[in-house]
């Protein structure tokens, strides 16, 4: 039976014998010494981590059409690549990043945070605009065409009696 002497029984216990137990630097958990490396890796609320906001795997339009890789997923790339610890990811990817997806509030589309400003002052179809023939009304952009051509009190139009105006 392997042992070691009682007078390194003290030098063992507390700075070489794997099942000693240790504090993680990083956190301050009580780990045992042999799981240490395995815990900062793996288990650490505070280890660094990346941003993977949507990196969920997606069939991709140019593979999807080649029969090789007719059913093989691939993962886009992970979110805005920002290091974080692993306890705040979760915040991070759902509050945070400016690569996560939100709902346009005005059309229900889907956009990237950081676009999302953008998309609904410039891009959305049901942004408020107002009236190219300057009536009082303000119109959804979608609906502009036909307010001009059909609704709206501004604009010119024939007379229906056949004058000529």
């Amino acid at each position: 039976m392997p042992g070691i002497r009682a007078k390194e029984h003290d030098h063992h216990t507390s700075l070489e014998c794997p099942e000693r137990v240790v504090s993680c630097e990083q956190c301050g958990d009580a780990v045992r010494a042999v799981q240490l490396a395995h815990h900062e890796q793996d288990r650490c609320p505070h280890r660094l981590v990346q941003c993977a906001t949507n990196a969920l795997p997606y069939m991709s339009p140019t593979h999807a059409l080649s029969p090789s890789h007719e059913h093989k997923a691939i993962a886009p790339p992970a979110g805005c690549g920002a290091m974080l610890k692993y306890k705040d990811q979760l915040s991070h990817e759902t509050d945070q990043c400016p690569e996560r997806k939100l709902s346009c509030d005005q059309c229900g589309l889907r956009i990237v945070a950081r676009e999302l400003v953008d998309h609904q002052h410039q891009h959305c179809p049901k942004r408020k605009v107002r009236c190219p023939l300057r009536c009082a009304d303000a119109i959804t952009f979608d609906e502009l065409q036909v307010h001009t051509s059909q609704f709206c009190p501004e604009a010119v139009v024939s007379c229906d009696l056949g004058c000529g105006i």
